[in-house]
């Protein structure tokens, strides 16, 4: 497995700018975010994109990737794209001596296709892959600002979460879908993300930090396969330790990507 430490500081100040506004020389393609910190659904005729982070707390290059992923999670592009962010944390680097609680062994594999799509040697962090057409360094976002200003405003498909109902320990999603797809179909992704986590670490590369991520994910799976627009129902298992109550501060992320992990044709995200 790799691991790209290069260019972490001058792109964490990057990402600093980002907050205050457009980094020097750059032209920022990033709007406001919306006055709620919780993701919304998409308004009728609005697209968004996913953005994936690939991290871990275990990962000492991995903080200014988190904080990045952080400033533009829910934000939307002078198109209108809702960015739709997910932090996948990855199980490789327990060996470093910090077990990390949300790493996934399938979120390892998912990476570990992408590797083999962009014909990287092997899987690296932190790593940020955008509507799974194009990879970077994850605290790099000079390169953020210049992928997410290449994503057309108009998406191929349409993923509209209509309804979600929590029944015991599953969540039942009714889906409406729309577009155009390929003819060998699309794959259906799901993720139950938490809002936010904080961490104190004490072991491992990141020993005394605290580390602050955005849209974990805490579940993860390939919900189904579909070829045509019409809706459909998937059922997902929520984590024992997820909590359900009202107040609870977690959404759903739902997106339909080409086969092999090709490029993400629609994505739609909704608190529950």
């Amino acid at each position: 497995m790799q691991t790209m430490r290069w260019e972490l500081a001058g792109c964490a100040a990057l990402a600093v700018g980002m907050l205050g506004g457009t980094p020097t020389g750059i032209s920022s393609p990033i709007s406001s975010p919306p006055s709620s910190q919780q993701p919304e659904p998409q308004a009728a005729g609005r697209h968004a994109v996913l953005v994936e982070l690939f991290t871990s707390e275990g990962c000492s290059s991995c903080p200014p990737a988190d904080d990045l992923l952080r400033k533009i999670d829910g934000k939307h592009t002078s198109g209108g794209l809702q960015i739709v962010g997910v932090s996948e944390h990855v199980s490789y680097w327990d060996h470093g001596g910090w077990k990390d609680p949300f790493d996934s062994d399938e979120i390892t594999t998912r990476q570990t296709q992408y590797a083999k799509r962009f014909h990287l040697d092997s899987p690296y962090t932190p790593q940020m892959v955008i509507s799974g057409n194009v990879q970077f360094v994850g605290s790099d976002a000079k390169a953020f600002l210049q992928a997410i200003g290449d994503v057309p405003a108009e998406q191929a498909a349409t993923v509209k979460i209509v309804s979600t109902k929590i029944e015991g320990k599953s969540l039942v999603v009714d889906l409406s879908i729309a577009g155009e797809f390929p003819r060998h179909g699309a794959d259906l992704f799901t993720v139950v993300a938490q809002d936010e986590t904080t961490r104190d670490v004490t072991a491992g590369e990141n020993k005394g930090r605290t580390l602050v991520n955005a849209a974990v994910a805490r579940t993860y799976q390939k919900a189904a396969t579909v070829h045509a627009a019409g809706n459909t129902t998937v059922r997902i298992s929520l984590p024992g330790d997820l909590k359900t109550t009202p107040d609870s501060r977690r959404h759903l992320i739902v997106w339909a990507q080409e086969p092999d992990l090709g490029p993400v044709l629609g994505v739609d995200t909704i608190a529950f």
